[in-house]
């Protein structure tokens, strides 16, 4: 994919990048629990025979430490959703983790069930599937929706106002400062600044309505 890299902050492939690092994560991580829960099958052994309380620890230890991934996993992307020009990519993401938080919740419940007559049954069901997957069908809409907006047909980053994330500001003749897109998103919004304000447009090399900036 061609691109230039816009002018001020974080570019809109660098951002694609990290958010398709994050898909790769979350994938690797589906495969790792799947290879968890067999290991917890296996160390658990066939009804009615004892199993290995060794492997069973490192394997719910393994658990452990895939459930804190998928949390970190899903920070990530909280933190990204929060950029104010690339943000809405990342959205879709942010409760990525929330099928391994389940997953781990129904296991505990399991384990408060049945352990209490595991002297009688000599067994332990803990056997689960990933519940909710996140459905990649709002992040392919996000994504469609990002490319339209910072790429042109050739997928090559635009430039001018899409991609800057700062401008200068001012009422009237008066300059009342640069601000970046999410302090005008809120000045609007909290009526500090009125849509018939004016920005410096990269693209027209003029001044501009707020009206007709794309927040």
């Amino acid at each position: 994919m061609a691109a230039t890299a816009a002018s001020h902050g974080t570019d809109a492939i660098t951002f694609q990048q990290w958010i398709s690092e994050i898909l790769d994560e979350f994938q690797d991580l589906v495969s790792d629990l799947e290879a968890v829960q067999t290991k917890i099958a296996e160390a658990l052994g066939p009804a009615g025979q004892p199993g290995d309380p060794d492997r069973l620890v490192i394997a719910v230890d393994q658990f452990i430490s895939v459930i804190r991934s998928a949390i970190t996993c899903e920070q990530r992307a909280a933190a990204l959703a929060r950029h104010p020009l690339y943000g809405g990519l990342a959205a879709p993401l942010r409760d990525l983790a929330q099928p391994f938080v389940d997953f781990f919740t129904d296991f505990l419940q399991k384990l408060d069930d049945q352990l209490p007559n595991v002297d009688i049954t000599h067994h332990l069901d803990l056997q689960f599937t990933l519940k909710g997957p996140v459905s990649l069908a709002s992040f392919e809409a996000a994504q469609n929706a990002f490319i339209q907006r910072f790429f042109d047909s050739n997928y090559n980053l635009k430039t001018g106002d899409v991609v800057t994330e700062r401008f200068q500001i001012a009422r009237g003749e008066q300059q009342v400062g640069t601000f970046s897109r999410a302090a005008i998103a809120d000045n609007l919004q909290n009526n500090i600044f009125r849509q018939d304000d004016w920005y410096w447009s990269e693209d027209a090399k003029n001044w501009q309505p707020l009206s007709a900036l794309v927040l």
